[in-house]
């Protein structure tokens, strides 16, 4: 149940990155390229976190039991959603300078 907790925290504070980064492409126009790639990639991220959810936890139920199958698809979508994220980053420290 904790796991469950913590990866929808996850996935929604993920999600609002996207958001905020838009925000700031607004706010400061010479930076703006490089937040709105992190807000895709955030975006990507989020997607990807909502589709291993559907694969964790169906119906936000618990499984059973162990479903190696699952197991091996969700680990290589989190693996996508890592690296989306770690764009995301990339993205946001290369805006820094330009502020």
């Amino acid at each position: 149940m904790g796991d469950r907790y913590c990866f929808g925290v996850n996935r929604s504070t993920h999600r609002a990155a996207t958001g905020f980064t838009r925000e700031l492409a607004t706010k400061y126009p010479e930076a703006a390229s490089h937040f709105e790639r992190a807000a895709g990639h955030f975006v990507a991220e989020a997607d990807v976190l909502n589709e291993c959810a559907e694969m964790l936890f169906p119906g936000w139920q618990l499984p059973n039991e162990a479903r190696d199958d699952v197991d091996d698809k969700v680990a290589a979508l989190l693996r996508t959603a890592r690296d989306n994220y770690a764009r995301g980053i990339y993205e946001i420290e290369a805006a820094l300078p330009k502020l």
